[in-house]
């Protein structure tokens, strides 16, 4: 490696470190709760009540809300425990 490329290298590390930083506090997270990641444990509230709550909620809230109505449920989905109380 030359003097110069050590110098360019040194200069992005910053930067190289807050990418990563941002995909691990971010990306992952809402990968995780869209369903992208690892979510074996996540089966507490079955598919049937997701979809008839995405319904509901879209009924009273309209299609323009509908990314933020499916991002919700499948975060509110994913951290759901039977200690939480029944799906329904």
């Amino acid at each position: 490696m030359t003097t110069e490329s050590s110098a360019s290298l040194k200069r992005h590390v910053p930067l190289i470190l807050t990418l990563i930083f941002t995909l691990l506090l971010f990306v992952l997270p809402q990968l995780q709760a869209i369903g992208l990641g690892d979510n074996s444990d996540q089966d507490y509230i079955n598919q049937r009540i997701l979809a008839e709550t995405r319904e509901l909620l879209l009924e009273k809230f309209g299609e323009d809300e509908r990314d933020r109505i499916i991002r919700g449920t499948a975060m509110v989905a994913s951290l759901w425990r039977e200690s939480d109380g029944s799906p329904e």
